[in-house]
C-alpha cells in the first residue's frame, strides 16, 4: 500500500515472514552502535546529533532491566 516496490509480490506483508522481520531485527542491533545512532538520530527542531556522552550512556544502559524481564518470564513459567 505505501511501498514503492516495482514488483508488488515482494512488497508489504505478501512476503515471507523472515523477510518482513529482518529489518526490525537489524535495527534492534544497530541502534546500540555509535555510527548508526549518529545517522538515524537528530533533534527534531535543531537537527543536532545526540552528544557523545549521552550516546555512550545510552549504549551502556542496553541491558538495564534484563534481570527484571527474566524474573517476569520465570514468574509466567510458574503458572504455565
Amino acid at each position: 500500500l505505501c511501498s514503492m516496490a516495482k514488483i508488488p509480490a515482494f512488497a508489504g506483508t505478501s512476503v515471507e515472514r523472515d523477510f518482513v522481520e529482518a529489518p526490525s531485527q537489524m535495527l534492534e542491533n544497530w541502534c546500540w552502535e555509535i555510527e548508526p545512532l549518529k545517522r538515524i538520530s537528530r533533534h527534531v527542531e535543531t537537527g543536532e546529533s545526540i552528544p557523545e556522552d549521552i550516546m555512550h550512556a545510552l549504549i551502556a544502559s542496553r541491558n538495564a532491566n534484563s534481570g527484571l524481564l527474566n524474573c517476569r518470564q520465570l514468574f509466567f513459567g510458574l503458572f504455565d
